[in-house]
């Protein structure tokens, strides 16, 4: 059921049911940052798994120059 409910992060006035806690635009906002937020750790699980690599084959003695 819908009511008027106030927004979390920004106190603004909307219509939601009882389990909302951000506004659409607040909500919108934090979907973004979360995506965001997982992208940059699969760019960094790529660096790390590059970066071991590099490792292994330095010591292997088999030198890339980036």
């Amino acid at each position: 059921m819908s009511a008027k409910e106030i927004c979390q992060r920004c106190g603004a006035l909307y219509v939601g049911t009882a389990r909302s806690w951000y506004c659409p635009k607040c909500r919108k906002n934090a979907a973004r940052k979360s995506a965001k937020e997982r992208n940059l750790h699969q760019i960094g699980l790529e660096a790390r798994r590059r970066y071991k690599a590099e490792a292994e084959a330095e010591l292997k003695g088999e030198s890339k120059d980036v």
